[in-house]
């Protein structure tokens, strides 16, 4: 059959050669060198066009696919991997296929194929056969080197995006440059950057001055209770829960407001942030800081008011 529609190619395309030769068309040479060459090429090249345009027609709408890189000598290769204690699991076979040997697999009654966790235990086992018997693996990242491979393309990515954010914010000495020239903002920035991290209660002493990311904290002490906010008690269940809780006045607050922080809280550092930071200056210099914060926020919220 295929011949025969290979037959019928080369001559429909030979007779439309033959009648656009040999038809009356102006213009079209025929007897001269080059249209006798033009004939010539187009009486070879035309059936080949053709023949490649219509190969998917001519094999009955099979496509040509590679042949198979598993070995004949592997046919008839079996293994049943349990998945459960009773023993039900996958079977993994190589077969003949159309194209070579394939390794296929079948699953045991009770097994759900669709199922999240099957899917993933079907690709770790099926890449121990391959790397066993030699074969290129089809899932390479449920393997061992596959996931070292994806683990340091993160850990790369993570550092250029570190690299990129560190490039938009300024360094340690331009801040202390700018508080050097008076910027307090600057200071605060620069507290978190040089401070010491708080990671323990006992870190903590009253009337010391403490960067908390946000603000300068003065710490007053602690109670036991419920977290509380004003005079009144917190509606949030998590706030209300009994616990130790911290208490720092802030330098933004015109009542003197308190922020306060449970212990996890207080002493939480999270991908190398802390929540509260010992400054790397004198408190003195915390102390100016604070009463020029202090100040100035004041001035603001009294202009505010007057408008």
């Amino acid at each position: 059959m295929k011949a025969i529609r290979t037959l019928a190619v080369v001559l429909t395309a030979w007779i439309f050669w033959a009648v656009l030769f040999f038809a009356p068309i102006p213009f079209l040479p025929r007897t001269n060198f080059w249209g006798l060459i033009t004939a010539a090429v187009c009486f070879f090249v035309m059936p080949s066009v053709a023949l490649k345009a219509t190969q998917e027609w001519r094999d009955h709408g099979r496509v040509k696919a590679p042949k198979s890189k598993i070995p004949a000598g592997l046919l008839g290769f079996e293994r049943h991997v349990p998945f459960s204690d009773d023993g039900v699991g996958v079977t993994f076979r190589i077969v003949k296929g159309q194209r070579g040997p394939q390794l296929v697999w079948s699953f045991d009654a009770g097994m759900t194929p669709d199922h999240l966790m099957v899917t993933i235990w079907v690709k770790e086992e099926l890449a121990k056969i391959e790397t066993e018997l030699g074969l290129p693996v089809t899932f390479r990242h449920v393997t061992p080197e596959g996931r070292a491979e994806l683990d340091r393309r993160d850990r790369e990515r993570q550092a250029e995006i570190a690299a990129k954010v560190a490039a938009e914010y300024p360094t340690l000495a331009e801040l202390q440059t700018a508080a050097e020239e008076g910027r307090d903002f600057a200071v605060l920035s620069a507290w978190g950057r040089s401070g010491t991290p708080v990671t323990g209660p006992e870190q903590l002493v009253v009337g010391r001055y403490y960067y908390l990311g946000y603000d300068i904290g003065r710490y007053s002490g602690s109670f036991e209770g419920r977290r509380w906010k004003g005079t009144e008690f917190e509606n949030d269940e998590d706030d209300n829960e009994e616990g130790t809780w911290f208490t720092f006045t802030v330098a933004q607050s015109t009542a003197g407001g308190d922020a306060r922080y449970s212990a996890a809280e207080a002493t939480e550092v999270s991908d190398g942030v802390a929540t509260v930071y010992a400054p790397a200056v004198s408190q003195r210099e915390a102390a100016r800081v604070f009463d020029a914060w202090r100040a100035a926020h004041v001035e603001s919220e009294a202009r505010r008011r007057s408008k």
